[in-house]
């Protein structure tokens, strides 16, 4: 049975209750954990090192993070769920805060919303994970309001960005493609892995509505849940063949290494 929700701040593991609010700038990373470890965690810690560094805070966050974070998934009861790291502006401080919750059911086919997104992306800095996620959670909220799982961000000129909490990938004339990283939308670890992973055989590109419409499958992705096939709307749902095979392979290939 799970203990009461536990946290970790500044050096102190604390109750989920006590924790506070970031007052100012702040960046997170939510990380999936899998027996215990957190098999992307270096990924997670560049990603947010370089947001951190990048807006002129400082970083000094202890080298030993990921053994805390392990230990903090172990004394919740979470070795199989998520872990939430945050960096953040509290007042004229600077603090550090894990908390754990417990991971989503992976449903499959995740269904899209189409939202329309602000030229420019969603919040100030959609290429980076703010703590500051008003504009998502609303295109969230409008999302489930429609009966769908997740909103699919596209910009007025039907430029495809991203969903709330992911990034989305699209075969499409039987080549795999994602939005190229533009400043409007956040390079996903997920993402990363599925790159690196099958090389020239994806393409970073402008994802246009039209094309979104020609693709025999599209793919929602985080490090969370890896990726899911998807669907807009209320579109059939897509035959995925033999290529959602291959990335929930290479996804699960990345956990175990």
């Amino acid at each position: 049975m799970r203990t009461d929700p536990l946290a970790w701040l500044d050096g102190e593991f604390v109750r989920s209750e006590s924790l506070p609010k970031p007052s100012g700038r702040g960046f997170f990373e939510t990380m999936r954990v899998c027996d215990g470890r957190v098999p992307l965690w270096s990924r997670h810690l560049r990603r947010l090192r370089g947001s951190v560094e990048a807006h002129g805070m400082p970083w000094g966050v202890a080298s030993d993070l990921e053994s805390i974070g392990a230990e903090l998934a172990q004394r919740g009861d979470r070795r199989d769920d998520v872990l939430r790291l945050a960096v953040f502006e509290d007042g004229d401080r600077v603090r550090v805060q894990f908390t754990t919750r417990e991971r989503p059911l992976n449903v499959q086919p995740v269904v899209l919303a189409l939202v329309t997104a602000d030229e420019g992306g969603v919040g100030a800095t959609p290429d980076h994970k703010s703590v500051h996620r008003e504009g998502y959670d609303a295109a969230f909220e409008e999302a489930r309001e429609q009966g769908a799982d997740d909103v699919l961000l596209v910009t007025p000129d039907g430029t495809v960005l991203e969903t709330a909490i992911g990034n989305v990938f699209a075969l499409v004339d039987e080549q795999i493609v994602t939005p190229r990283l533009d400043g409007r939308l956040l390079p996903g670890i997920g993402r990363e892995v599925l790159l690196e992973r099958f090389g020239e055989r994806m393409i970073e590109t402008t994802l246009d509505i039209g094309m979104l419409e020609r693709a025999s499958c599209v793919w929602a992705t985080n490090a969370v849940l890896g990726p899911r096939v998807a669907r807009v709307s209320k579109d059939p749902t897509p035959d995925s063949g033999p290529w959602a095979t291959e990335l929930i392979g290479a996804w699960h290939a990345a956990l175990r290494s």
